[in-house]
């Protein structure tokens, strides 16, 4: 078709205008909907180019100028034609090479129904309704016949046509999704452009539609794949996202996760709990997301460190702290909890093979793998050992044996491996001390090689020592004894292992009459032995300790059991806890030196002692034993490695404190400068950079708390922040916090919310400049007497005379005064400068009429003047508006009025000026036909002002009262004494309103006429009456 064509080459060509693109437009939708509502056929070609002219530019112009002529359309035209749009879209969604443009065209659908708005965020924080699809913007369209139109591979095809629609119909992201295969979506969530939130309502949405048929084993590998990209994506997440305000957003994600994994145990094998797993993460990820975004926002006291990660932030909490969310990860781990049960139930594992067996160890591994804060792995991980353990010791103890032996522990979980371990070691144990002695024990054991305790306990030594030392590679003895401490350290079965053979010599025996095995043995309880010394005596290596404290729970079990075999009297666990303080005061003072040198490194000419710290600094300390590095002594630790007398030790360790204030780098900087020529040592240092900077940022961080410090000061410091007022506030809290500790802290907070609110305050009144010189000239012009000091002292601020004043001078009149200033937007203050150049016209307004009703009264005159020349009737037009408009001003203002009720009395201005942008051009063009106003004004007089007055308070509220005596004796006339007759028993009350100033009036019959006369002379002026004259005549 011509039309269609000629618009859809409108749409494509590369024209800015708005309203040309948004009428091609409607004009694309008005035929859509002629040829719908009459059914007009179309060919193929005619509808892929009329969806393609549904589609409406991203461009936020265009959007609002189409929403603007939408709304221009009465609802009842409106309703009846979308209804017949949404018809065509339906017809046209049937058609799968048509999706494609459909989709680019379902903008335009979304802003019809009000489903949207152009550009608007959406948030989802009430209950979703799953039994449609209205919440994902097909609501009435057939969403699964759809959703049979696209594959995987053309719905990643269509997005990169579609991303620049998301911004402009954010509900188009949720069409989208759930038009996507499942399959894409973590394709669609390394994007970025669907947020989590709207990918797990929809997957929450779209799984139960599918069978069981469905879950192939591909299929759930691609669950577990988005899950655990979900769950990087929620950690890589900064808690400053997640506000309090986020909660309910938040508390719809977790249930969203809850009912996917509720819905998922109905089709998941237990070899897939993964899956599962992967949703408890993302939900518990979630939780402390939230937990620490609240508070963030709840904490005014920022990281000290500029490098610390979001979890530094959070304080410790419990599950009841936070119980609204951990209710949902309660109701999740039962879920998981009863798929277990259930899956579980079916395995038998008496009888089960041993690919049967490692299936259910992987499932086993997989929940104790769980990745998640302390707070909600416990629990889980307690019950599901403890879950685990009962499973295994229901069975037989020659059972265990063999499931001990069967299993694959290069692929188990630590936990697993210990569990299977003790069991095993427990059951050698029971059957030993059952009745029939060890012999027997070790008779039945090897009946079948598999389940032969001493032959599986050889093999496992074999098998799990370390290559490196079975091959005898050319390592040194340093070499071979990290090697071998690393397998003491990590494998789970050691502790077990040593005990059971420490405790029983002649099973001792029967191990080591392998020549291997015995060596093997003889080599770990030396090494053993050797390490437990080294920790006593503090020889240990910085590089062994680090690597101790990472299997620290492993070490601590091999010690005790080697202090029970060994029958020595040391104790384990305080001598590595003593090491570790040790390593933990140097790390941390060599931290502050570092941090030192950093700041000294500018230094070029400096002692020998300062060159030495330098060098320790770079030093490889990994080798150096701990006693080389620290020593204890009584209330604390001597860092030997550094030789720091106390006063420069204290002066590095503060440094490392307050090195992120802005101020102190520039006092550094300042006091260094001057030394640039010296030599420098730690006493000069000390002496002439850190004592001064102390003295000098105590000094600031007083001034600023109390508000003595100068404005002009503050300025400079804004600036040091990169006038970020937030930057300031970090500031002096860091100062604050250094020279305050935190005893008293709320004080100091609540001190300097004070002083910042004020300097904020301070900034923003030059932002009032030009309104404040708008009301003075205002107050000049109309002579106001009352008090604008507050105006006044703004326009000292910006000639420059406030800023050497001190913050606690920005008063909170000031404040207020500044804050009503900020209300004078640029439309109001040139209203307002518009009204101070027609106050001739003002002048003329309150000198010849009474008030705004007398003024309306006036309008009307001047309406009946004009008649119906239209050039006059667009002046009275213009003076109703403006004049009307101002009328607070006009006809309010006072000699002694101040700023406060000049405001006051703008208040109804600022309300026309906003509903009318153009009042005040028509002000000005009522002020040039002043003359025309005066000619009115006295060709009508104070007679036809009045009848009009009377005439407007009798088509308002007067009452006529017939045959009512009692009335017609309060006329004038009867009180003159004038006889009653029908024709004065007619009679008409005007009753009193104060807020008019006007006072109860009875009229006679004839007083009405009289009135009448008068009014047709007024109207006879003119070709014809107006209004109140029509309606009074009636």
């Amino acid at each position: 078709m011509p039309k269609l064509e000629a618009n859809l080459k409108v749409l494509g060509s590369q024209t800015q205008d708005a309203k040309a693109k948004v009428h091609t437009v409607l004009s694309s939708v008005t035929i859509a909907y002629v040829f719908t509502k009459y059914n007009v056929y179309l060919t193929y070609e005619n509808h892929e180019i009329l969806l393609k002219c549904l589609k409406l530019p991203p461009n936020k112009e265009a959007c609002l100028e189409f929403m603007k002529s939408i709304d221009n359309f009465d609802n009842n035209i409106l309703t009846p034609f979308i209804q017949t749009i949404l018809q065509y879209y339906r017809k046209q969604s049937s058609n799968r090479l048509f999706v494609r443009h459909w989709l680019s065209a379902l903008p335009l659908l979304h802003f019809l129904r009000r489903e949207t708005k152009p550009f608007d965020d959406m948030t989802c924080e009430k209950p979703i309704n799953f039994s449609n699809s209205k919440w994902w913007g097909l609501g009435e369209l057939p969403c699964k016949d759809i959703q049979k139109h696209i594959t995987a591979g053309e719905a990643i095809a269509m997005l990169q046509n579609l991303e620049s629609a998301f911004d402009m119909d954010r509900l188009l992201k949720r069409t989208f999704l759930i038009l996507c295969p499942v399959e894409i979506y973590v394709y669609l969530l390394k994007t970025g452009s669907f947020s989590c939130l709207e990918l797990c309502i929809t997957m929450r949405k779209l799984l139960p539609d599918k069978t069981s048929f469905s879950y192939s084993e591909s299929f759930v590998k691609s669950l577990a794949v988005f899950f655990k990209e979900l769950n990087e994506t929620l950690s890589n997440m900064s808690p400053s996202k997640c506000p309090k305000y986020r909660l309910p957003e938040t508390l719809i994600l977790l249930n969203s996760l809850v009912r996917l994994a509720v819905n998922l145990t109905h089709y998941l094998e237990l070899s897939q709990v993964e899956v599962l797993c992967r949703l408890v993460e993302c939900l518990v990820t979630a939780i402390d997301l939230q937990k620490r975004g609240i508070d963030l926002e709840n904490d005014s006291v920022v990281s000290e460190r500029e490098n610390d990660s979001d979890e530094n932030l959070s304080t410790p909490y419990q599950l009841t702290d936070i119980s609204k969310m951990s209710s949902f990860f309660n109701e999740q781990f039962a879920a998981v909890d009863d798929f277990m049960n259930k899956k579980l139930s079916a395995v038998y594992l008496e009888y089960c093979r041993a690919s049967e067996w490692n299936q259910e160890l992987r499932a086993w591994t997989e929940l104790l793998s769980l990745s998640a804060p302390e707070i909600f792995k416990k629990p889980w991980k307690d019950k599901f050992i403890t879950k685990f353990k009962s499973r295994i010791h229901k069975v037989p103890l020659l059972r265990q044996i063999d499931l001990f032996a069967l299993f694959d522990q290069q692929k188990c979980n630590t936990d697993i491996v210990t569990c299977l371990s003790d069991s095993a070691f427990e059951a050698v144990d029971k059957l030993a001390k059952g009745g029939q002695g060890e012999r027997d024990a070790f008779e039945r054991l090897s009946r079948n090689s598999s389940t032969n305790a001493i032959r599986l306990l050889r093999e496992m030594l074999r098998k799990a020592w370390p290559t490196e030392k079975k091959e005898d590679n050319q390592l040194n003895d340093r070499e071979k004894d990290e090697v071998l401490l690393k397998h003491l350290l990590t494998w789970s079965t050691w502790p077990g292992f040593l005990k059971f053979f420490g405790s029983s010599s002649s099973a001792k025996d029967k191990l080591t009459e392998d020549h291997d095995c015995a060596i093997m043995m003889t080599r770990a309880e030396s090494c053993l032995d050797n390490l437990i010394k080294s920790v006593e005596k503090g020889t240990v290596t910085v590089a062994t300790l680090k690597f101790l404290e990472e299997h620290s729970d492993q070490y601590l079990k091999l010690g005790e059991i080697h202090k029970t075999t060994q029958k020595v009297s040391i104790s384990i666990e305080d001598s590595f806890s003593q090491r570790r303080r040790e390593l933990e005061a140097f790390l941390t003072l060599r931290k502050h030196v570092e941090c030192f040198i950093y700041f000294s490194d500018k230094f070029t000419s400096v002692d020998e002692k300062l060159r030495v710290l330098r060098d320790k600094i770079v030093q490889d300390y990994n080798e150096l034993s701990i006693c080389d590095l620290c020593t204890k002594r009584s209330g604390g630790y001597d860092i030997v490695f550094f030789n720091l007398d106390d006063k420069f030790h204290e002066m590095v360790s503060k440094i490392t404190e307050i090195k992120n204030s802005q101020i102190f780098k520039k006092l550094w900087q300042k006091y260094g400068e001057k030394l640039k020529n010296e030599l420098v040592t730690m006493e000069v240092m000390f002496t002439k950079i850190w004592s001064r900077i102390l003295d000098k940022l105590k000094s600031i961080n007083e001034q600023f708390l109390d508000g003595e410090m100068q404005l002009k000061k503050v300025d400079k410091y804004l600036v040091m922040c990169n006038t970020d007022y937030d930057g300031l506030e970090e500031e002096f809290m860091l100062l604050s916090r250094y020279f305050s500790g935190t005893a008293h802290l709320g004080g100091v907070k609540k001190k300097l919310g004070v002083s910042i609110k004020k300097v904020r305050s301070y900034k923003q009144l030059f932002d009032a400049q030009q309104a404040a010189l708008a009301i003075l000239e205002l107050q000049e012009v109309m002579g106001l007497e009352g008090d604008f000091s507050q105006v006044e002292k703004i326009k000292e601020i910006i000639g420059g005379k406030f800023e050497r004043q001190a913050i606690k001078s920005v008063s909170d009149n000031l404040l207020k005064a500044g804050e009503l200033l900020k209300d004078i937007n640029p439309t109001r203050r040139s209203c307002l400068m518009a009204f101070t150049k027609c106050f001739d016209l003002v002048t003329w307004l309150r000198k010849s009429i009474q008030d705004e009703q007398e003024l309306k009264v006036f309008v009307d005159l001047a309406m009946i003047s004009a008649g119906e020349d239209d050039m006059e009737i667009d002046r009275i037009s213009c003076m109703h508006t403006s004049c009307l408009g101002f009328g607070s001003l006009i006809f309010g203002c006072k000699t002694d009025h101040g700023f406060d009720d000049l405001m006051r009395l703008c208040q109804p201005v600022w309300q026309a000026v906003d509903a009318n942008p153009s009042i005040e051009e028509k002000l000005v063009l009522t002020t040039r036909g002043l003359s025309w106003l005066k000619q009115i004004k006295e060709s009508h007089g104070s007679v036809a002002l009045t009848t009009m007055v009377q005439v407007e308070a009798i088509n308002s509220c007067g009452i006529y009262y017939i045959a009512d005596s009692e009335k017609a004796k309060e006329s004038k006339h009867v009180n003159n004494g004038v006889k009653l007759c029908l024709e004065n028993l007619v009679s008409l009350v005007v009753p009193e309103d104060e807020s008019k100033n006007r006072e109860v009036k009875i009229y006679s019959l004839e007083e009405v006429k009289d009135v009448q006369s008068k009014l047709m002379l007024i109207a006879g002026k003119a070709e014809s009456g107006k209004e109140e004259v029509d309606q009074f005549n009636q």
